[in-house]
């Protein structure tokens, strides 16, 4: 049924009913995914690609559930479909990141946070991850120094009020080699007084 489906999606993609069918495998998915079958969900965004196949909510939608299934790398490869089709969506950006560093891929990942970075500049948040990728052990692109000059960037952004990223920098100078400072910081975490 769903090759038939597809042929006819190809001759009309605006047909009603095969809107609608769309618009029920969706729904049909997200209630698998309430009930936590991921392989069920996984099952009705294949069917609405076989339909759909240039919608990029829907090979985001898959590339979720792949990640939800723990196939991380073949996520990665769906959420790198879902970027070029739409290159301006960070969500499938920020996916891709998470899947690529999952499946042991962190070089993309660090080529896409550079995307992200440029694109929101004053996201600490975006500079302590990109700092985290860049000390990574297996990161074919690892660079300690850029790590620790973006993790201090963030952490100066925050106003040193923000445990978590004060944590992050202790943890991005031990990984990149400075352990006398990680440690030492972490010491000093003690003494300091954090808004969060």
């Amino acid at each position: 049924a769903i090759a038939c489906w597809s042929k006819a999606a190809n001759a009309n993609p605006r047909d009603p009913i095969l809107i609608e069918l769309a618009d029920a495998l969706d729904k049909e998915a997200r209630s698998y995914l309430a009930i936590g079958n991921v392989n069920g969900a996984l099952r009705c965004y294949e069917n609405r690609l076989e339909v759909f196949p240039k919608d990029v909510a829907t090979v985001h939608n898959f590339g979720v559930c792949l990640k939800k299934a723990g196939h991380w790398a073949v996520a990665a490869r769906v959420f790198a479909k879902a970027v070029t089709m739409d290159p301006k969506t960070d969500e499938h950006r920020y996916e891709l990141v998470e899947t690529c560093a999952a499946s042991g891929h962190e070089d993309v990942a660090t080529r896409q946070m550079d995307v992200l970075m440029k694109r929101h500049p004053d996201d600490p948040a975006l500079k302590l991850r990109a700092a985290r990728l860049l000390v990574s052990r297996t990161n074919k692109v690892r660079d300690e120094t850029r790590a620790v000059e973006l993790a201090e960037e963030a952490v100066r952004m925050t106003g040193w009020k923000d445990r978590a990223y004060v944590a992050g920098l202790a943890d991005v100078y031990v990984a990149a080699g400075r352990a006398v400072m990680g440690l030492g910081l972490k010491k000093k975490m003690k003494e300091m007084r954090f808004e969060k």
